[in-house]
Parts: structure tokens; C-alpha cells; sequence
């Protein structure tokens, strides 16, 4: 009490500053702490909301709690903190659970004709929602984002890799396909990460044939196979009449097709750029330096 014996001298402005320490208002001190014996909030309005604090004011929300100051603040800011503030009833939201989960496969809520998966682009929201088990808060079409975390149907988890033994690179065609039987080389990255993730039966149409021989629409070897030649002579598979050598402005281009076994798949344009890498004609290596031999003798000026 000494310390308040200075108030009287006080204005009232400076007064207003310290309300309670100079006795204008009735209350409990503001730095007194509370121990809590139970996280169970007895509610002390209807509310008809999830029993938890908005996750982006959590630290906000625990202050609140801390310093009791709930009954201070309006009711659209005790809504933010529902179960702080005892608006419902219910566990603390921050309460960690250890489970032992049997089984990786989901029961289904709702009807889902969708993809049992999770979107690809929100795995980390995902799995942070189905640790924290905050599903049954959100939203049908945010569900629909978390479609295996929320449960909506049944498979087994979206990033379990399983270990497979492969006995031969030939792949069983699904659907009829009359392209050629090679992944689009623009698209051998993203086509090898769909082979080995088995992502193909979640993929559109359109989207398979950039890697037909990944998703299995034809039979045939890998594309990335490499082929050891033992001869550089080359047998033409169509009447050709031009110079058997390959364009030397195309060079590296005719140097990988040959490599790579794709000129079965090029048009007969593309074909002709590339010559002998392509087996239109016989011939030896254009790549080949030979020393010319003079015909005539030199004789001066």
C-alpha cells in the first residue's frame, strides 16, 4: 500500500494510466499467475464452433489464457480463442496423443470419386493436418485437397515407397496407342519421377502420353537403353539419293538420335537431316578425317 500512498498526487489522465495500482476499478492483480489443474474449459456462451483456437493466434490465444484476460475482451476476439476462453468444452487443442497405427488404409466419411491421394502441391498442409487431426474443422473442399489424410477414402499412404523387384523393362500397354513408344525427351525427368512414384493411374490422358512407355500404353525396351554398335557401315531402310552424311549443323542432334534408337520415331524430314545416323544410306562415319592424296603433280607459277 505504500507504494500507492503517490496517487493522490497524481492527475487524473495519469491516473487513467494506472487504474488499478490507484483503485479506480475492482479486480484481481493483472500479474497474479493461476496454476491450471485440468485443460477441460467449462463454456459460459452457446457457441456452436469448433472447440479450438483459430491456429494463427495460438501464441495470442495462450497469452490470453496465461493472464486471464478473456473476460476483458470482445467476443469476436474470445471467438479466435474459443476453448482459451471457455466458450466450449472440450481438450486442449495443443494436446499430443501417441497412437500406434496398425494400418496405413483410411475409412471413407463421405462418397469421393476422386483420386485417393493427397494433392501434390499441399503434402506438407496435409500432413500437418492429419498429426494435428484437425479434418473434422475444416471445410468439405479443403478435405477434398487432403482426400487420404482426411479419410475420405481408402488406399494405402500417398508417400509410401514400396521396394520391387523388375524381371524386364516391357511395358503392358492399358489403353490402344499408336504413337511412338518413347517418353517426350522434354519430359524425361518429370516422366522417370511418374514411373517410380506409380503416380501414371492418377494422371490425365493427355498427360500419359507424354510418358507412353512409363505409364505402360506401349510395349517396348526403355528409351534410355543404350545399344552397343559394332560396325559403323549403315543399311538404308528407304531409297536415298543425297550425300550419306548427316547435316553438320545437326551434328549433335543426329549424334544422340543414333545414340538414343529414336529415328523410328521422326518423320522422314527429320530423317533426311540425319542421314546416316538414321540408316538411309551406306557409308562410313561422317565424323571420319581422311587425308586427301594428290592427283596431279605441282608445278609452280
Amino acid at each position: 500500500m505504500s507504494k500507492r500512498r503517490m496517487c493522490p498526487n497524481l492527475t487524473y489522465s495519469v491516473k487513467r494510466l494506472c487504474a488499478w495500482s490507484c483503485g479506480l476499478c475492482k479486480g484481481p492483480s493483472l500479474t497474479t499467475t493461476t496454476a491450471i489443474t485440468t485443460t477441460t474449459r467449462k463454456p459460459t456462451t452457446a457457441w456452436k464452433g469448433p472447440c479450438v483456437d483459430d491456429p494463427r493466434k495460438w501464441a495470442f490465444c495462450r497469452a490470453v489464457r496465461k493472464k486471464e484476460m478473456c473476460s476483458g475482451s470482445t467476443y469476436n476476439i474470445q471467438r479466435l480463442c474459443a476453448w482459451s476462453c471457455g466458450l466450449c468444452r472440450g481438450p486442449s487443442p495443443t494436446t499430443t496423443t501417441a497412437t500406434t497405427t496398425t494400418t496405413t488404409t483410411r475409412k471413407p466419411t463421405t462418397a469421393w470419386k476422386g483420386p485417393c491421394i493427397d494433392d501434390p502441391r499441399k503434402w506438407v498442409f496435409c500432413r500437418a493436418v492429419r498429426k494435428k487431426q484437425m479434418c473434422s474443422g475444416l471445410t468439405y473442399n479443403i478435405q477434398r485437397l487432403c482426400a487420404w489424410s482426411c479419410g475420405l477414402c481408402r488406399g494405402p499412404s500417398p508417400t509410401t515407397t514400396t521396394t520391387t523387384t523388375t524381371t524386364t523393362t516391357t511395358q503392358k500397354p492399358t489403353t490402344a496407342w499408336k504413337g511412338p513408344c518413347i517418353d517426350d525427351p522434354r519430359k524425361w525427368a518429370f516422366c522417370a519421377a511418374v514411373r517410380k512414384k506409380q503416380m501414371c493411374s492418377g494422371l490425365t490422358y493427355n498427360i500419359q502420353r507424354e510418358c507412353a512407355w512409363s505409364c505402360g500404353l506401349c510395349r517396348g525396351p526403355s528409351p534410355t537403353t543404350t545399344t552397343t554398335t559394332t560396325t559403323t557401315t549403315r543399311k538404308p531402310t528407304t531409297a536415298w539419293k543425297g550425300p550419306c552424311t548427316d547435316d553438320p549443323r545437326k551434328w549433335a542432334f543426329c549424334a544422340a538420335v543414333r545414340k538414343k534408337q529414336m529415328c523410328s520415331g521422326l518423320t522422314y524430314n527429320i530423317q533426311r537431316e540425319c542421314a546416316w545416323s538414321c540408316g538411309l544410306c551406306r557409308g562410313p562415319s561422317p565424323t571420319t578425317t581422311t587425308t586427301p592424296v594428290p592427283t596431279t603433280t605441282w608445278r609452280g607459277w
